[in-house]
């Protein structure tokens, strides 16, 4: 990472080398490369399964996308779980980095984006 040279004092967080990660248990960490040490942790959802890290701008900003959506299933077979995800192909978080920062949150619809809508990125 090279950094812009800034007039005002840069965090500890940007100081470091770091490492973001996602969890089985639904957190996003920045940690020290060099120790592993935890330097933030952002519980993400409890809802959607986030899975995937990608930059967006190339460090600058990272997005967090969940898995995609249950397919519909017959009505015979469909539980109570995913009738919440009736036409929801997938949701993404932005972040920006250095240090870490909430953009925004959204999902990508197929009401909106089309029926025919399969996956998502930014």
């Amino acid at each position: 990472y090279h950094c812009q040279i800034r007039k005002k004092v840069r965090t500890h967080e940007e100081q470091e080398v770091c490492l973001v990660v996602l969890t089985s248990e639904g957190y996003l960490k920045v940690l020290n490369a060099d120790t592993g040490e935890i330097l933030r942790s952002i519980y993400l959802a409890t809802d959607i399964v986030f899975r995937y890290l990608l930059w967006a701008n190339y460090l600058h900003t990272i997005q967090v996308k969940s898995v995609q959506a249950i397919r519909q299933l017959p009505h015979h077979l469909t539980s109570s779980d995913n009738v919440t995800t009736k036409g929801r192909v997938l949701s993404l978080m932005i972040f920006k980095v250095h240090p870490i920062e909430f953009v925004a949150y959204f999902h990508i619809e197929k009401h909106i984006f089309g029926e025919d809508t399969r996956d998502a990125s930014v």
